[in-house]
């Protein structure tokens, strides 16, 4: 950061220009192609999402190349590539005189959130060239503009690095995981229904008029379950509730029967309620299959789903009918602690990647925040 102050001092103490997309890059839109009218090939057709649509046998740009997602849920969607790509439903962006293509990337990404805030359309969102063109960033000498894009390359491969980890770690866990629960050879293993050790539960309903967006205990609704909750219950109702009717007790595996299905979260113990025949668990006998075992189980989705209507869902008879197989305790806790060993291993590389992209976002702000010039 000092280099880059000192360099600035230098060369720019009057402030830096700042000039329009439209000004300093030449801009492109894709050329129309599907699967259907393409011959399979080795270079990545850019489409609307954040990963090539398909593989085709030829390109229409080469080299440094930066692309912004056309259309779909992923319009506006900034890249960069630096290898021969067919630009499809998306635009191009390539940057002119005295202006490093990384550097550009790098200040789009400062933009993605504004860039994002262009789409236009109704069931599929649109973002155009005509959308972006006139956003400024600023134009300082190469010579910054190569040290800033050194810096953040930095940052940028050590994230990358990570992902690489995390992915990898995931693969590991995924693997050991489906041996591991396969109880190959294992003696005593059972393969019972889950109905067959538990009971499928739920709790009480509650009405739209018994919660407020504020108050004393969170009601995690289907579409909150596992994050922020948005709406509350009083204490009172809770109490009564919790007394009369089903609730889960600590360590028991709430399951999403809806929305993402197959979702788990361990209940903690804290007050909290949750949505009626959206949020389910199961209150099985611990004398026969533990939860921490039960929850590992749950990840390979035992269950099938119903579909049929508009909306697919699980319900309780599939949960009671789904098996799984039940070794004798002490092998229950033995490999729960195995897959505990990869899943804590997971949790900490997830932590390291948020914080070094937080650290990444933090200097690309600082790095990209220049006065503009006063003459």
């Amino acid at each position: 950061m000092n280099q880059i102050q000192q360099l600035i001092n230098q060369m720019c103490p009057n402030g830096v220009e700042w000039k329009t997309l439209g000004e300093v890059c030449e801009m492109q839109r894709g050329t129309s192609l599907t699967k259907a009218n393409s011959v399979e090939g080795e270079y990545p057709v850019i489409s609307g999402g954040r990963e090539p649509a398909f593989y085709c046998n030829q390109y229409n740009r080469d080299g440094e190349t930066i692309t912004i997602a056309g259309s779909g849920a992923g319009a506006g969607f900034v890249q960069y590539w630096n290898q021969k790509i067919f630009v499809n439903d998306s635009f191009s962006m390539k940057s002119k005189t005295n202006l490093s293509t990384r550097y550009l990337y790098y200040c789009l990404q400062n933009l993605q959130e504004q860039i994002y805030a262009t789409k236009k359309g109704g069931g599929v969102p649109h973002v155009h060239i005509s959308d972006v063109k006139d956003f400024q960033i600023p134009l300082p000498p190469l010579a910054i503009q190569t040290r800033i894009v050194e810096i953040l390359d930095h940052f940028t491969n050590l994230t990358a690095n990570l992902t690489a980890e995390l992915n990898l770690r995931r693969k590991q866990f995924e693997h050991y995981r489906e041996k591991l629960l396969s109880l190959d050879g294992v003696e005593g293993v059972e393969w019972k229904k889950l109905g067959e050790v538990g009971k499928v539960c739920m709790c009480k309903r509650i009405m739209k008029y018994q919660t407020t967006d504020l108050g004393d205990i969170p009601f995690y609704k289907i579409g909150t379950f596992g994050n922020k909750p948005d709406a509350y219950i009083s204490k009172e109702l809770f109490e009564e509730y919790k007394t009369k009717y089903s609730f889960p007790r600590k360590g028991e595996i709430l399951i999403s029967a809806s929305g993402t299905i197959g979702k788990t979260v361990v209940y903690d113990g804290q007050p909290a309620y949750y949505q009626d025949s959206n949020i389910v668990w199961l209150a099985n006998d611990e004398s026969i299959v533990s939860n921490p075992y039960l929850a590992y189980c749950y990840q390979m989705s035992p269950w099938k789903v119903s579909g049929g209507g508009t909306i697919a869902r699980l319900y309780n008879e599939n949960i009671a009918n789904a098996e799984i197989p039940i070794p004798p305790l002490a092998t229950q806790h033995s490999i729960v602690s195995i897959l505990d060993k990869f899943t804590a291993l997971i949790e900490n590389i997830e932590k390291e990647l948020a914080l070094r992209q937080k650290q990444y976002e933090y200097y690309r702000e600082e790095l990209l925040r220049f006065e503009r010039t006063t003459f």
